[in-house]
């Protein structure tokens, strides 16, 4: 990871910024970079780097991806549960049931959130609740890859076996 400044490059190794694993997303908001690997996500912020951790409501390792949504909000999930940054500190949003494996967060245009896992099906935030969509509620399979709306805000899922229509 290297940043231009005033003319110079600066280069900073993931093990001197105390993240482990390779660099895979990077964003930058509101004066402060974050960076994810998939064993943990720190910020840069004030010339300091930062690794988040439980003081700052994030348990470490095996993060499945760093999302921003449409409200410029982020988003991470582990087997722990999915996370939310606000105001410099991770908040769990939801907690399933038995260990997970994300591959897709989606913000829809309503505002709410839809959780594709690996063998867990779909979860969909609806107000305070959470509902699951597996193959026994008509889902084609149980791993979902990926989430998105289109203009006529259908919620289009595919998944390992075919794409599907909400």
């Amino acid at each position: 990871l290297s940043m231009y400044d005033k003319g110079k490059w600066q280069y900073f190794d993931p093990q001197e910024i105390g993240l482990k694993g390779k660099i895979e997303t990077f964003i930058y908001e509101n004066q402060e970079a974050i960076v994810y690997s998939r064993e943990g996500i720190a910020r840069y912020a004030d010339d300091q780097w930062h690794v988040f951790n439980n003081d700052d409501g994030l348990p470490g390792g095996n993060f499945a991806l760093l999302y921003r949504d449409k409200a410029r909000e982020l988003w991470t999930a582990n087997e722990r549960g999915l996370f939310k940054y606000e105001d410099g500190q991770w908040t769990k949003v939801f907690h399933p049931k038995s260990k997970w494996k994300v591959h897709q967060v989606y913000h829809d245009e309503s505002g709410s959130i839809w959780v594709g896992t690996d063998k867990q099906g779909i979860y969909h935030q609806e107000g305070d609740e959470w509902i699951q969509y597996t193959n026994d509620s008509s889902l084609a399979d149980n791993e979902v890859f990926s989430i998105f709306e289109d203009k006529n805000q259908n919620i289009w899922v595919t998944t390992k076996k075919i794409i599907i229509v909400k």
